[in-house]
């Protein structure tokens, strides 16, 4: 609770304040105890107070006037503010005076005003010494008895305990708006620290008073007092002006200029300045984008009160701090540059935006931007892209919204252009990162095509431009850029394209049609990548030859190698592939178990005999590659295969059950061989992408094979989903149902019996007993070494031998 004492002279003014709209009096003592106080006339109250002040008219402040203000929190009823207010005027010695108690509720807070005089019936003024001390106790024995709310924690939860003045009440002469003005100027220099008058002035409108400087006529720059007056919402004073030196000494302008060195070094001593602009940085940092009243808003919650000075035509010059929770007022400018009210207004926005929601936007607006990027290729290079934003914005403003609905169009926008202009200040670098790119990789790729003079010029530029490389004559230079932008390249200055590779001009269009243009992968072009470099400087680990074995044979880039280049490029496959193959090998199994295993992974070996047909060593690789490809083997599974005596006789079996010699002599590999490899490498790496794309496969050339194969499937899949293991279906539990079906399949082709024949009548004598064989694969031989040794461990009941069986000797008629 808070009590405020001002008095006076004018009895009929204070009363004509307490007469109005929202009022009503809850207790009347000595004015009229014959009539309700609800009935009590004005004349009936001037007429009890103005007889107790009569007797004795040299006192020049006769009146006295109470403001008792609860916190907004205490709910009291009418009998309550009652008693709190007899208890007041009792304890502060005015129990026997005339007084009335008014309830007022014109403001959000209901309060009450006590009305009485100070003379008593003996003509004597009622001592006033101390009475400010006198009435804090008061105070707060009530506090404590009623219950309230303390207002020392008001003043340590950063409330104030002093108010406006109710700017509509100044209606009743120069004494009350003085008492008014007063308590305000106390109030704020008793309790607040500043260091210039402007930033005092702004306090004191907060509470709707203002001061003026009274300057010398003879001399403009001297400054003679200070005036004090009231004023309204608008900053029009509504008063008479008052003196500071009819107040107090201490409101005066030299008492003031002492506050403000004081005060100053309080402030320096306390760091109160880094404090404030902690806080502010706090919500700056918070809200990347944020209005003036949201700023404003912000503060006020962690007790900071923001006065914004503008102009008639609302610009924004001025900016004053008020923390109650340190008391200090500062002007923006002097707490520091960086919050002046021209940096903040640059700063401020029309929408709010804080920095979580624009953290979110902004990982939304990343994944739409590769998402182009990736779809589109006109974006092939980041730079098109982000010139490209501008023209985009109101694409993504509707996508942020749509993967962001909680987020309003104000916001989305906000959200874009920021985007936006991060992504543009980043352009010249983005740029220069992309040419920088491209002049690293660019020559190495053109000297070794260049190097290929196996190649002509079409097909030369077909390679390029499959790389993103294309040409440009400007005047004598030659331009050497990406096909997705010109600005991407570097010049070679004094040239032309006839010079670059070597070859005589010509009239004829050099143009390359899309059809001539190959489609290189990313692996595509890590190869190549490889192999731009010179022999001696090519790293092949990097390329991790062994997981592209499959595809190494099928590149469109092998075209545009020179023969050296594949071998090398087969070799290295070839010896990638082979010492993962060792390495991973199980040393406990036997020679058979082991030549098994090599062929289910495609590995074929192939005997080197010296001069006299001696068998010298062996070279080891992958059957889709040139045996001139393979490696050497090592000299323990070189002593190895010798031991277990792999002769020629064993090549030979191995070719004849991998190869297919077709009448007109060319090579080609067994399909069932092929699939069954893959399928052994899908399993070993448990790779269900491959599994689909075998099955794919399988339904394109013999659907009921593959129906057959997914009917299987199916009871694997039943069976998991019995045992609540439907989301662990791997390639591992998969693929040995393919294998089965594919290794039992009587047909080499993989095809249906009519098919199958069609394709096997092509083939040479020879190659129809290799399909044979393995078309037995599952009915007479358990596995690829069976086949190759002949060794019939697998054959089914009926193809067994009947020479062991005991003939049933007929029973003779006799």
């Amino acid at each position: 609770m808070v009590a405020r004492i001002i008095r006076g002279k004018d009895i009929i003014g204070l009363l004509n304040y307490n007469e109005k709209e929202k009022s009503s009096i809850l207790y009347a003592q000595l004015i009229n105890d014959i009539k309700a106080p609800a009935d009590i006339t004005l004349k009936d109250k001037i007429q009890a107070f103005q007889a107790y002040i009569n007797l004795n008219p040299k006192i020049s402040k006769p009146t006295f006037h109470l403001s008792l203000n609860p916190d907004p929190s205490d709910k009291l009823n009418d009998n309550q503010l009652t008693e709190i207010g007899r208890q007041y005027m009792d304890r502060m010695n005015y129990g026997q005076q005339p007084f009335i108690i008014y309830k007022h509720e014109d403001i959000d807070r209901t309060h009450i005003h006590i009305v009485s005089v100070n003379i008593g019936l003996n003509g004597k003024a009622i001592p006033t010494s101390n009475e400010r001390y006198r009435s804090e106790a008061v105070r707060k024995e009530l506090e404590i008895e009623f219950g309230l709310v303390k207002a020392s924690e008001k003043v340590k939860n950063s409330q104030n305990i002093f108010e406006p003045i109710n700017v509509q009440s100044i209606e009743y002469g120069k004494t009350d708006t003085k008492s008014a003005i007063s308590s305000v100027v106390r109030s704020a220099t008793r309790d607040f620290k500043f260091t210039s008058l402007p930033e005092f002035k702004t306090l004191l409108n907060q509470y709707n008073v203002t001061v003026d400087e009274v300057k010398d006529k003879s001399d403009p720059d001297k400054t003679l007092g200070l005036l004090y007056s009231v004023i309204n919402r608008e900053g029009e004073k509504v008063s008479t002006r008052i003196k500071a030196s009819s107040i107090d000494k201490k409101v005066g302008l030299t008492a003031l200029l002492d506050k403000f060195s004081q005060d100053e070094k309080q402030i320096k001593d306390a760091n109160l300045k880094s404090i404030l602009s902690q806080k502010i940085n706090g919500i700056l940092k918070a809200y990347p984008y944020i209005t003036q009243i949201d700023f404003k808003d912000r503060l006020k919650d962690q007790g900071i009160q923001v006065v914004y000075h503008q102009s008639k035509e609302k610009r924004l010059y001025g900016i004053t701090f008020i923390d109650n929770g340190s008391k200090m007022v500062i002007n923006g400018r002097s707490l520091g540059k960086e919050y002046s009210a021209h940096t903040l207004n640059q700063r401020f926005s029309e929408t709010t935006l804080s920095g979580q929601d624009l953290q979110k936007a902004n990982k939304t607006l990343i994944a739409i931007y590769n998402e182009y990027r990736k779809t589109d290729d006109t974006y092939f290079f980041e730079s098109s892209i982000i010139k490209a934003l501008p023209e985009l914005a109101g694409k993504l403003v509707l996508q942020l919204q749509k993967q962001a609905p909680d987020m309003g169009k104000e916001q989305a926008n906000l959200a874009v252009t920021d985007f936006i202009q991060y992504r543009q200040k980043q352009l010249p670098k983005v740029q220069e990162k992309e040419t920088a790119y491209f002049s690293a990789n660019t020559p190495q790729l053109v000297d070794f095509i260049r190097s290929n003079t196996a190649l002509s010029l079409k097909q030369k530029l077909s390679f390029l431009y499959a790389n993103n490389i294309t040409f440009s004559q400007k005047g004598d230079d030659l331009l050497i850029h990406s096909t997705k932008s010109q600005e991407v390249g570097y010049p070679m200055p004094q040239n032309n394209i006839f010079n670059l590779f070597g070859t005589p001009a010509t009239e004829e269009k050099l143009a390359v049609t899309a059809r001539e243009i190959p489609f290189f992968k990313k692996a595509d072009r890590d190869i190549l990548k490889v192999l731009s470099h010179k022999p001696a400087d090519r790293n092949y680990k990097d390329l991790k030859l062994a997981d592209r074995i499959n595809f190494l044979d099928r590149s469109p880039i092998l075209p545009y190698l020179s023969r050296t280049d594949k071998h090398l490029l087969y070799s290295h496959a070839n010896l990638s592939y082979v010492d993962g193959f060792f390495r991973t090998q199980n040393k406990d199994l036997n020679y058979h178990q082991t030549l098994s295993n090599m062929l289910d992974n495609g590995l074929l070996v192939k005997l080197v005999t010296g001069s006299q047909g001696e068998i010298v060593s062996y070279n080891i690789g992958y059957f889709k590659f040139p045996e001139s490809t393979f490696v050497k083997a090592g000299a323990k599974i070189t002593n190895y295969l010798k031991a277990n005596n792999f002769n020629l006789k064993t090549e030979a079996s191995i070719k004849k059950l991998v190869f297919r010699q077709l009448e007109n002599g060319a090579v080609k590999v067994s399909p069932k061989y092929s699939l069954m490899v893959r399928l052994n490498q899908a399993y070993q790496k448990n790779d269900l992408k491959v599994t689909h794309n075998v099955l794919s496969l399988i339904h394109k050339i013999n659907k009921s094979l593959a129906l057959k194969i997914e009917k299987d499937i199916a009871e694997i899949i039943k069976l998991n989903h019995k045992n609540g293991d439907a989301e662990k279906v791997q390639a591992k539990d998969l693929i040995p149902v393919i294998q089965k079906e594919i290794a039992g399949y009587p047909a080499d082709a993989l095809r249906e019996q009519s098919l199958n024949n069609h394709f096997t009548s092509r083939y040479s004598p020879e190659s129809k007993q290799g399909a044979g064989i393995l078309e037995s694969l599952g009915t007479l031989f358990n596995n690829l070494a069976d086949a190759v040794f002949g060794i019939e461990s697998g054959e089914m009941e009926e193809h067994k031998p009947e020479k062991n069986k005991r003939k049933k000797r007929r029973r003779p008629r006799w």
